[in-house]
């Protein structure tokens, strides 16, 4: 009896301790997203990563050959996978790669035009092997109760 005891003590601690993680885990997170939206707000990530410049589009095909030559590090994903968009890294002046390691490096986001619906299964096994990160981004950002509200009301 003493066993059992002992043993459903420690399986309510590891469940105590698992839940505590996952909440810590969850906090970071969203601190993490507050922290980008402010300093997103405020202007400080123009040009990096996180809020890129947008740029030209580039075809389905172009998009490819970055995938194969494993020059994707950083998407948007919105409109569950209608729209795409790929985060490339440039050199601000433009010019030529040179033996300068200084030199300012800007982030531009290129929309992907003519994505093909059934070619995501072979986007996705290339894009996991050298993806750093993905946006999702949900356009309609309305939820479903808010949204309920107003067309109740417009009725």
């Amino acid at each position: 009896r003493l066993k059992e005891a002992e043993r459903q003590r420690v399986e309510k601690l590891e469940k105590f301790e698992k839940k505590a993680d996952m909440q810590l885990e969850r906090q970071l997170i969203m601190a993490s997203c507050w922290s980008r939206t402010l300093l997103t707000l405020q202007g400080k990530l123009k040009g990096t990563e996180w809020d890129p410049e947008n740029s030209h589009r580039i075809d389905f095909s172009e998009f490819w050959r970055l995938l194969n030559s494993n020059n994707v590090q950083f998407m948007e994903y919105s409109n569950f996978g209608q729209t795409i968009s790929v985060i490339l890294p440039y050199y601000k002046d433009g010019g030529e790669k040179e033996n300068n390691p200084n030199r300012e490096i800007v982030f531009r986001r290129h929309i992907v035009d003519k994505m093909p619906i059934d070619g995501w299964n072979d986007v996705w096994s290339k894009l996991h092997e050298q993806l750093v990160n993905v946006d999702v981004i949900n356009v309609d950002a309305v939820p479903a109760e808010v949204y309920s509200t107003i067309a109740t009301a417009v009725v």
